[in-house]
């Protein structure tokens, strides 16, 4: 199965796949093919339907599981990075500087007095 990931265009692999869904190799292909182009959902689709298709033992012995992995984690990075450009930086809410000024005075509070019983 020839597989073009400069092109974007998979050839025979999809085609592959069109006649048998479950066809390993070329989903393998396919999965690596969208990994490049940066396409890290399709990949992870693909490399988890690779993982239900081989079963747990099977997918963790031959690595699939890890590559799997390895390709949530660049798609978890990638989707960081947008939120965190397009975040607009902001106070934290009066609730939390509240809560951890509390923290601390009852800190100090504990370490310096014992309140006196009524």
């Amino acid at each position: 199965a020839v597989v073009s990931t400069q092109s974007g265009h998979y050839g025979r692999g999809s085609k592959a796949l069109d006649l048998n869904q479950k066809y390993i190799k070329a989903i393998q292909r396919r999965a690596t093919a969208y990994e490049k182009l940066n396409k890290y959902e399709a990949s992870i689709k693909d490399w988890t339907a690779v993982c239900l298709i081989e079963g747990p033992e099977k997918s963790m012995k031959s690595g699939y599981m890890a590559t799997s992995d390895r390709v949530l984690k660049a798609y978890g990075d990638e989707k960081a990075k947008k939120l965190m450009a397009a975040r607009v930086p902001r106070l934290p809410s009066h609730t939390v500087i509240n809560s951890a000024l509390d923290n601390i005075h009852m800190r100090d509070f504990h370490t310096t007095t014992k309140p006196e019983t009524l």
